[in-house]
């Protein structure tokens, strides 16, 4: 049994080897194997050079494209609304089976960080990393976001959460996979701070401090971690992490076979 923070409230966390019930997630663990696909290259078609259902981020050299909704179950895809990661599996089998950024979609949850991998490598795109997402994330305000609600909501009927990009949702709603491994506590070649809340974050958003009270300065966000073990990386929060939630909100103590109902992802391409 573990004790996780999510706002003024402590979750009790139950190891299994089938169902995790989360600490600040509000999600069920699913184990699955990876399945692997083809890249299907997406049209370019919108200002940027970016793909269609995409916002163009400008960062210098490095201008890139990322999802400007959290990416939905395709058109084509035989499981419409997956309660398991195991469905998420069967999805990716399809070949025709595409995740899409539409606004009036659901988000696609019960999926792993490997499955979040495998299908944005099959629209050609792949999984942003902790710098593409915070910078995309700058300029949200996180008043209009989905932070202290019941349920996921689709992207239509919060679209007052925008980055300066026009990224949707980037804060709250669910949880979003980002890549980069952090083993034993060590993320980019240092070591994380314990769980708390943020009190100094590297550029790319990720803390360096922590703190036991809340830091008006980094809007409150809270930040979780582990010393040992190979893990994941989720930010932003979900829909009831409250003034957890973020652009300095990381989870980086979940592993990658982890899914649940609260937990999601989208892409990025480059220009």
């Amino acid at each position: 049994m573990r004790w996780f923070k999510n706002g003024a409230r402590f979750l009790m966390v139950t190891v299994g080897i089938v169902v995790l019930t989360s600490f600040g997630i509000d999600a069920s663990q699913y184990l699955t194997g990876s399945q692997s696909a083809l890249g299907l290259l997406a049209d370019r078609a919108t200002e940027g050079g970016c793909p269609v259902g995409m916002a163009f981020v400008e960062n210098g050299v490095d201008d890139y494209c990322i999802d400007t909704y959290e990416v939905a179950v395709g058109r084509d895809c035989p499981v419409k609304n997956p309660g398991h990661a195991s469905q998420s599996a069967e999805n990716i089998q399809q070949a025709s089976c595409l995740p899409e950024s539409v606004e009036d979609a659901l988000p696609w949850t019960y999926v792993t960080y490997h499955q979040a991998v495998e299908l944005c490598a099959k629209a050609g795109k792949r999984l942003p990393n902790q710098t593409e997402w915070y910078k995309a994330s700058l300029g949200t305000d996180e008043s209009k976001c989905s932070v202290n609600g019941n349920s996921v909501l689709p992207a239509d009927k919060n679209s007052d959460c925008k980055s300066a990009a026009q990224a949707i949702n980037m804060i709250g709603n669910v949880w979003e996979w980002v890549s980069g491994d952090v083993v034993d506590g060590v993320y980019n070649n240092r070591p994380l701070p314990v769980s708390g809340y943020v009190l100094n974050a590297d550029s790319a958003g990720v803390a360096t401090e922590t703190s036991e009270d809340a830091q008006v300065m980094f809007h409150d966000d809270y930040f979780w971690s582990r010393p040992d073990g190979i893990m994941a990386t989720m930010r932003g929060g979900y829909y009831g992490s409250g003034s957890d939630a973020g652009i300095y909100s990381i989870h980086a103590d979940v592993e990658l076979n982890f899914s649940g109902s609260a937990v999601g992802f989208r892409c990025v391409a480059d220009t």
